[in-house]
């Protein structure tokens, strides 16, 4: 074995055999070939290899081909395992027979030896009946040196491996730094072995003058008219001149090397024509002078043509004198697409690599010209622009944009009979809409300065008619009243911007599952996130494709949605006005806890079927991919700025493309086990509900599903207690008793329920004044402290004053209350006494012997508390999702110091209001527990229970996982306030369980059918490109062989029509050409779409529970007890309005 570390990648190499077949008990050999073992034998068949990781020792367990050399005798089946010993260069084979009971089956996915068998870890029941899910390949390394690795047999079942003890690589480095530092300094001068330095050219004798070259590979040394002749071809390397003591900079062009161009090197042209004596080229390793010649001969073109034909690109279409290689044009592309570099930044770093000393002049002008008409000359190549016989003027709208391969797309990858199909709901479009205040564009030019080259050809909006539907409808359509929470997208949105900004931000509408952006579904805001301009991009995007389901996601969609219908109505274009469309919106599974929970019940993803396991975040993710462009991109015209993020949402959904077969096949490995999961937790769960229940209850959550308009049975049923709601109802109680006459008047002014309810709110105002005061530092002003010792003064007043009441109301509790107040200090309306103050509510009196209860005023106060008590959760939750929301605004918009403390300040503020809130709820459970034990109540106790620190989190960090199940909610998002008794209330969380628990399965059923259809629509997209790259091609090869009529001009003349004629077959077959690599490329990707999606496409299909029971997928579970059925239809409605 070599002494080094050796490979062997797969999980099981391919089936293979021999011609001749070997006698019963014939072995492999094997050897180490490179960099994997190789299997040899006299004619010996295998039908499975499998390694045993073990860093001491590596085995292989060869599985015996059956039927093949032992006469089809099972029972004479072997199998081997292959031992190679530390640095042995033979191997030694074990035979094992085969126990005769082993199945076929096991033969081909398993090995019946465990110590030979895949390295795997803890059984899973969802793999069990699915072999090789992974869809990548595993890769087993094992080392030769004992030393230098540990066994990782006990590491999650050995698929994990441990880092090497050993020396880092740099230790080694350290010895050798003086090696390295010699040799650089040694190439500053000629070689020193050298005695009589002779031309490597011409073999003449060098002087004191010669020449190197930093480009070439070997340090060779020229005479200056060889460095000349040589570097014809290579006219941009950098030459070095030693002048006695160094070597100098020298330019090619000052030794008199002129480039000639329009005819290959070597070549002589009968008519040259000078170029401008100052041409640059700028190239990756430096800008050059140099001295160019165009060829005047009438065949060559212009001269545009002839730089394009060097790979020089020109900076101007009139008189050039500037022109960058196609190299760097290309090294720069890629680095914006990848690291974000701005020209700027990446023509700075080529000017000093120029020159290290000095400012050069570094064309920036002309190099941004260049890359801008760059990216626009690539982008109609590679979309197939430049094979339309009609030019690329024929270009239509959209039409060079990348389409996303796994979303629906007519003509492209739908089958023909998709309208017909029972299960419309697996060719939905999904949708989401977002902005992204980071891309915003300073007023620096004008659309007339700076229009653009795009011209919505791709992934932008016609700025035409764009503006004009701004002009049309922007003060027509308002945007609606907040029913919602404050979201930022509403209310802070539109004060984004400022003084001398063109554009506040990007708007987008995009693909919602695979992140990629449609044609035509981006445009600039002018005033934050208005409707008017989401409006537009929304129906913008629908102008392609509307299928029979369109589910739309945005972060505001409660608010967005309500008038969308009339709001279009009123537009130009209405995509939407057909009735047999069906628009579903949802709200993003991160942003839904930031709204009331009305809006959380109603646009929750988790419960609305036919979407499967969308989380409909797919726009923040990819903002992350251009948030780094907005450096560069803010500084640009309008024109330049739309080109340019056109130019890397293609490469963005390019890169996208390349790699979505691989994304699916990991979303389907996730999909299939949790669809076992969450179905076999579901029957589980039903299974221990009554069958009478669990009917009903599925009935309705199935008349909901097709009619949302129905009762929602993933809320809680019972009205909110508020404070307002029992003011209310002790108002009409008092009413009642009055009208009968039975009211006994202690107070003119209050009736005993009054008095309760003005104690409470005074010992509520007390408390925030305390609050306040404690925040007292020493940078307060002076007003805002006379503010609070008003406030003290005014609360005394008003406890004299109540206290005075309570003589009335509270007889029994005078004479205690008369001794506690001899220790009140003697400073009236301090903030001590404020503190000190102690109103002895009936909860407070409860332990007290010398003071007589009142059980009506005790039942008063505990139903006040108990309103409170829900206040103050509605509180902390709406102080939960606020917080998070702002971190959430933090990290999207905030930067710079000034906007990151302001940030960290307001959040810090929430914290401690949440941190009051709990106070305050804690305080009022300690009431409820004192007055429950008088009155005997202690139903309230499950609903409003004991709160933890670790329950004060948001929905969005701690207590939901956005998908139900994976993670345990907080009981204090599960308060509904139902006011009603403990049964109903467990009925009600069993009910609502039950629901959340059918449409976990059922999504993850829903999300295993739109991966299988999502799998067959990737592959059918790449085989429809693949037809039409080949059409192209096929096209252009039938006009080579067509003879087309000669120019006017020169019809007369046969030499120059037979010029003419080489020249169009020369341009004709570079487009063939290119047409064949392009669908090469996409057979490539069909063929590895195949290759990955081959193995899931079954699983995906049908669900093995085990025990021989396998599901169809396109069944929807039900309750323990039903039948299983097929997603219900949803019903549609006519004539929307």
């Amino acid at each position: 074995m070599p002494n080094r570390q050796n490979k062997w990648k797969g999980g099981c190499c391919d089936e293979w055999s021999e011609e001749t077949p070997a006698p019963p008990g014939a072995f492999p050999a094997a050897k180490h070939v490179d960099d994997h073992i190789e299997l040899t034998g006299d004619s010996t068949a295998f039908s499975k290899v499998y390694i045993r990781q073990s860093p001491t020792k590596p085995r292989l367990a060869v599985k015996h081909a059956r039927g093949q050399n032992n006469n089809n005798n099972n029972n004479n089946d072997l199998d081997y395992s292959i031992d190679f010993g530390l640095g042995a260069s033979n191997a030694r084979a074990h035979r094992k027979p085969r126990s005769v009971t082993e199945s076929d089956d096991s033969d081909d996915d398993k090995h019946d030896d465990p110590e030979l068998s895949l390295p795997s870890t803890e059984p899973d029941p969802a793999k069990e009946s699915i072999p090789n899910l992974d869809p990548s390949p595993y890769e087993f390394i094992w080392a030769e040196d004992e030393s230098n690795e540990k066994s990782n047999s006990d590491k999650e079942g050995g698929l994990k491996r441990q880092r090497k003890d050993m020396a880092s690589p740099l230790s080694a480095f350290i010895d050798q730094i003086d090696t390295f530092v010699d040799e650089l300094l040694q190439l500053e001068a000629p070689e020193p072995s050298r005695k009589i330095r002779q031309c490597n050219h011409c073999t003449a004798q060098l002087g004191t003058t010669h020449f190197r070259c930093r480009d070439c590979p070997s340090t060779t040394l020229w005479c200056e008219k060889c460095v000349v002749g040589v570097h014809a071809a290579c006219s941009l390397h950098r030459i070095e001149r030693w002048n006695g003591d160094f070597y100098k900079r020298q330019a090619l062009k000052a030794l008199g090397l002129r480039i000639q161009l329009g005819h290959t090197h070597g070549t002589v042209c009968k008519f040259p024509e000078p170029g401008p004596t100052d041409f640059v080229i700028i190239d990756s390793d430096g800008i050059h002078e140099v001295a160019i010649d165009y060829c005047g001969c009438h065949e060559m073109g212009t001269h545009v043509k002839q730089l394009l034909h060097a790979r020089l690109f020109p900076a101007s279409c009139t008189t050039p004198r500037t022109a960058a290689t196609f190299r760097v044009l290309e090294t720069f592309q890629m680095l914006s697409f990848t690291v974000k570099t701005s020209a700027f930044e990446f023509l700075a770093a080529i000017r000093r690599r120029t020159n290290n000393m000095k400012v050069i002049n570094d064309r920036y002008r002309e190099f941004l010209r260049m890359i801008h008409m760059w990216r626009h000359v690539r982008l109609r190549k590679r979309t197939g622009r430049g094979h339309d016989p009609l030019g690329v003027k024929n270009t239509k709208l959209g039409e060079c944009a990348l389409l996303c391969p796994a979303c629906p797309q007519v003509g492209i990858n739908l089958l023909d009979n998709w309208r017909d199909a029972k299960l419309a709901w697996i060719y939905a479009l999904f949708l989401a809409i977002d902005v992204n205040f980071r891309l915003k564009r300073k007023d620096v030019s004008t659309d007339d300065k700076d229009p653009g080259l795009n011209h919505s050809f791709a992934y932008i909006v016609a700025e035409g008619p764009f503006w004009k539907h701004l002009k049309d409808h922007g003060e027509a359509i308002s945007d609606d009243k907040i029913t919602c929470n404050n979201h930022d997208a509403i209310k802070s949105a539109s004060m984004r911007g400022g003084k001398g900004v063109a554009a506040t931000g990007l708007g987008t509408c995009q693909c919602s599952r695979h992140d990629m952006k449609p044609p035509q579904g981006s445009g600039d805001l002018q005033k934050g996130e208005r409707y008017v301009n989401m409006d537009y991009f929304f129906i913008s995007t629908l102008a392609f494709f509307i299928p029979f389901l369109l589910v739309v996601l945005y972060d505001i969609a409660c608010q967005w949605s309500k008038n969308l219908a009339w709001r279009c109505s009123q537009y130009t274009s209405n995509p939407v006005k057909n009735e047999e469309v069906e628009i579903r919106f949802n709200i993003p599974k991160f942003h839904l806890p930031a709204h009331v929970q009305v809006c959380r019940d109603k646009y929750n993803f988790n419960y609305t079927p036919h979407v499967g396991r969308t989380d409909g975040e797919a726009p923040e993710r990819g903002w992350s991919a251009s948030n780094d462009l907005a450096y560069s991109t803010r500084e640009m015209g309008a024109g330049s700025q739309r080109d340019t993020l056109d130019d890397a949402y293609g490469d963005i959904n390019w890169w996208k493309s390349m790699i979505i077969m691989l994304v699916l096949a990991d979303r389907a490995v996730e999909a299939i086990r949790n669809r076992l999961e969450q179905v076999t937790a579901f029957e589980e769960f039903s299974g221990g509900i009554d069958e009478k229940l669990v009917k009903e209850w599925t009935a309705k959550v199935q008349q909901w599903e097709a009619d949302p308009s129905l009762e929602n049975p993933f809320e809680s049923s019972g009205d909110e207690i508020t404070e307002a709601s029992v003011r209310t109802e002790m108002a009409d109680e008092d009413t009642a008793v009055i009208s009968k006459g039975k009211f006994k008047n202690l107070h003119s002014e209050l009736t005993p329920s009054q008095f309760i309810l003005q104690g409470v709110e005074l010992e509520e105002s007390i408390c925030k004044h305390l609050i306040a005061v404690k925040a007292l530092g020493p940078a307060t002003k002076s007003v805002d402290r006379s503010r609070l010792i008003q406030t003290g003064n005014m609360l005394r007043r008003r406890f004299d004053s109540w206290e005075g009441t309570q003589r009335v109301f509270m007889p029994t509790v005078f004479v205690y209350q008369e001794d506690w107040d001899g220790d009140v200090g003697a400073a009236p309306g301090t903030a001590t006494q404020v503190k000190d103050l102690r109103l002895l509510l009936p909860s407070d009196i409860v332990d007290i012997k010398e003071v007589t209860l009142s059980t009506k005023l005790a039942r008063f106060e505990f139903r006040i508390q108990i309103a409170q008590g829900h206040s103050a959760i509605r509180e902390l939750r709406g102080l939960l999702l606020w917080r998070s929301q702002r971190i959430i605004s933090k990290q999207k918009y905030s930067s710079g110091t000034t906007m990151m403390t302001r940030s960290n300040t307001l959040i810090v503020d929430i914290s401690e209001k949440i941190r009051h809130m709990a106070t305050k709820y804690r305080r009022v459970r300690e009431r409820l527990v004192r007055l429950g034990g008088v009155l005997g109540e202690t139903e309230w106790e499950s609903v409003l229970k004991v709160l933890k620190d670790h329950h004060l989190h948001s929905l969005t960090t701690f207590d939901v996982g956005y998908g139900d199940g994976k993670r345990k909610l907080a009981w204090i998002w599960n308060v509904h306030s139902s006011g009603k008794s403990a049964s109903v209330a467990v009925l009600n969380a069993l009910r609502i369980e039950f629901c959340r628990a059918r449409a976990g399965a059922h999504r993850w059923q829903e999300e295993c059918i739109l991966l299988r259809e999502e799998m067959r629509r990737v592959e059918q997209f790449w085989a429809h490109s693949v037809k039409a790259w080949n059409e192209r091609a096929a096209l252009y090869e039938k006009l080579i062989n067509e003879q087309l009529p000669p120019s006017a001009d020169i019809a007369e003349f046969p030499r120059l029509m037979e010029d003419e004629h080489q020249q169009r077959v020369g341009s004709f077959y570079g487009k063939i050409v290119h047409a064949r690599r392009q669908s090469a490329l996409r057979e490539q990707l069909r063929q590895d779409s195949v290759r990955s999606h081959a193995h899931l496409i079954e699983p995906l299909m049908k669900m093995d529970k085990g025990d021989g029971i396998v599901v169809d997928a396109y069944a929807m579970v039900e309750g323990k007890g039903r039948k299983v059925s097929p997603v219900p239809p949803r019903k549609r409605k006519k004539g929307r309005k």
